[in-house]
């Protein structure tokens, strides 16, 4: 049996899902996946890959909970090869204000829209707002500590932590005016993002002075850009392509490559990146 382990955090998510199908395709490599969800609500068709597949219901913002996950790669006698950070704050676990509001029926045009915005963000308070950003590092931070000793065992580790363009850029308000659906993205994300990235460049910066006979750890970032859904209108499509270079909207497809690059021997000389696949979106 492969004695090569990855830790898929988020696993039953759109990506991760994708990512664990794709790693278990080299018969060299076991994967744990660790998610918050009832085994039953991840992708089925994970479980019948030859074995090499574990998941574990376990909340990141759980220290112990998680212990679970490192303790059973330490019996295994598992060698740590990479760790995917793919988890994201569900809302039911943020209070009613950090929730996407709906904005009023007269704020959705104009200066009147305008208002509505201003309002909802000045109406947000402070510790609202830091839960949504303090989660999300309780949780990145914890995986770090669980799998830090595992990591130096290894010594040659890739860690790459899943942000977002709105970790980059603040969201273009108008590209909201969807339909009936005219929502105020709220600044809770965006900083988690934001402390995503820059958690990632502290920890490169940290494990830069590790020294190692078997490689380097290090860690990246991949910030996708919107990614298409069902729910998606072709209108919403379309104004989304205008602020790319290149093909608009992408697929979950268009985002696994780059994640496999950054998991990969591949990406040994890459540390501290922020790998953008968003068609431009960011720096247009």
């Amino acid at each position: 049996m492969s004695k090569n382990v990855y830790v898929v955090i988020g696993s039953s998510g759109r990506i991760a899902s994708r990512i664990v199908h794709e790693l278990l395709a080299d018969l060299e490599n076991q994967v744990y996946g660790v998610d918050i969800k009832p085994a039953n609500d991840s992708d089925n068709s994970i479980w019948n890959l030859t074995g090499r597949f574990t998941y574990f219901k376990v909340d990141v913002l759980n220290y112990e909970e998680l212990r679970s996950v490192s303790n059973a790669i330490y019996i295994a006698e598992l060698t740590l090869k990479g760790i995917l950070n793919a988890f994201w704050i569900p809302e039911s676990q943020l209070p009613e204000l950090l929730v996407q509001p709906r904005l009023p029926e007269a704020g959705r045009i104009g200066q009147e829209r305008n208002c509505a915005i201003a309002n909802s963000f000045i109406n947000l308070s402070g510790e609202s707002i830091s839960l949504e950003v303090g989660k999300t590092i309780i949780g990145i931070h914890n995986v770090t500590r669980l799998f830090w000793d595992l990591m130096l065992q290894s010594g040659d580790v890739s860690i790459v932590n899943i942000t977002s363009q709105y970790g980059q850029k603040v969201p273009n308000q108008d590209l909201f005016i969807n339909d009936n659906k005219f929502t105020f993205k709220l600044p809770g994300y965006s900083l988690a993002k934001a402390a995503i990235i820059t958690y990632t460049e502290y920890l490169s910066s940290v494990l830069s002075n590790i020294s190692s006979t078997h490689g380097v750890i290090r860690a990246n970032c991949v910030s996708p850009g919107n990614i298409k859904q069902s729910n998606h209108s072709k209108d919403f499509e379309d104004r989304y392509s205008k602020l790319t270079w290149t093909y608009g909207m992408p697929d979950v497809e268009d985002i696994v490559p780059g994640i496999m690059l950054l998991l990969s021997k591949g990406s040994r000389y890459m540390n501290a990146t922020i790998l953008n696949i968003d068609g431009g979106w960011v720096r247009k």
